[in-house]
């Protein structure tokens, strides 16, 4: 009898064409780390393999003014990058939501809002947080410059298998404890490097009780537990966030997706496994102390701030007790660092 397969091992097994070469479903590119692998490729005369599996975005250097057009990018190296992500794009025939489009947004995650993202796949871009699409059930990760010219050029990846963990959480969130205070707990427990060569498999039933978002969080997290990915399996929340997209296929073929779900006993295939218990993550704390506050009055004070913004303070805890002095009713920067210089 064949020993059980992870999810990870599922999608590693269905896409390697050969020990440690990867099939690739999905490439995502943005202006950053593609320049230079679009570059190699026009100086060796090769194509992008699979323009259909490729999809770009303008995504690191997008301001926040209201720019509709690359052009109008006031910062010169971010206007220079988005407008050679445009040209390579035209030039190799890739699909590219920039600047204007309302399908533009950030890398990792227009692929889930349009649903290009899907379980099962493999997905990779130049960027770190790659690790978000696992979410839905892909084996998804950040790759390098020159991997994305590989992929470009292949649509294929040299990778070294990881190993795998299951990560496998039990109880109930507490009040007021998020989808992120899950994660920042589990790092916590296994350290920045805890998931350093691994595909790391989030499991249990609080985490099947997140909504898609909370999901997205835990797996974008996994980076920085040190892990190559995060997975977490589909269910009936997948599918749901997925019908409709416009991406999506048309029926969903669930069947086949819920195939990739676990069995029960994974004795013998998860090679390491870390539980973490959900009722021993708190809610993120709320300090009142008067170091706190000063680092709160030096960023309103350096920042130029509304004093509105500091009034929210007042909202956790009286000021009295805290400082012995009350916010100035008008904003008066010279006056207010004086009266916080003992403080500083």
């Amino acid at each position: 009898m064949a020993d059980p397969m992870t999810l990870f091992d599922k999608v590693w097994a269905a896409h390697e064409v050969e020990p440690g070469l990867l099939y690739i479903d999905l490439h995502m590119v943005h202006e950053v780390t593609s320049p230079q692998a679009f570059e190699a490729l026009r100086l060796a005369g090769r194509g992008v393999r699979r323009p259909d599996r490729t999809l770009a975005t303008a995504d690191h250097n997008v301001p926040t003014d209201g720019a509709t057009r690359a052009e109008q990018i006031r910062d010169r190296l971010s206007r220079v990058q988005v407008q050679t992500l445009e040209r390579n794009c035209r030039e190799f025939g890739v699909p590219v939501y920039s600047v204007g489009s309302d399908r533009q947004g950030i890398v990792h995650v227009i692929g889930p809002e349009l649903g290009v993202t899907q379980p099962g796949m493999t997905i990779v871009c130049g960027d770190s947080h790659t690790a978000t699409h696992g979410a839905m059930g892909a084996l998804a990760f950040g790759i390098g410059t020159s991997e994305v010219e590989h992929v470009l050029a292949t649509q294929t990846l040299r990778q070294t298998r990881p190993k795998s963990m299951r990560i496998d959480y039990r109880g109930e969130l507490g009040f007021g404890v998020t989808a992120k205070d899950l994660i920042l707990g589990t790092i916590g427990r296994i350290g920045v490097d805890g998931g350093v060569g691994y595909a790391i498999e989030y499991a249990g039933e609080p985490i099947e009780r997140l909504p898609m978002e909370g999901r997205f969080t835990v797996c974008n997290m996994t980076i920085e537990g040190g892990g190559r990915s995060g997975m977490i399996a589909p269910d009936d929340t997948t599918f749901e966030w997925l019908e409709g997209r416009p991406a999506a296929p048309d029926p969903l073929p669930v069947e086949e997706w819920e195939a990739l779900r676990n069995p029960t006993d994974l004795a013998g295939a998860v090679r390491t496994a870390a539980v973490a218990h959900s009722g021993e993550v708190g809610p993120p704390p709320v300090t009142r102390n008067r170091r706190a506050f000063r680092v709160l009055v030096r960023n309103a004070l350096f920042r130029r701030v509304e004093l509105a913004a500091l009034r929210r303070w007042g909202e956790l805890g009286d000021l009295d007790g805290v400082i012995g002095l009350d916010p100035p009713t008008e904003w008066d920067a010279e006056a207010w660092a004086e009266a916080m210089e003992p403080y500083f």
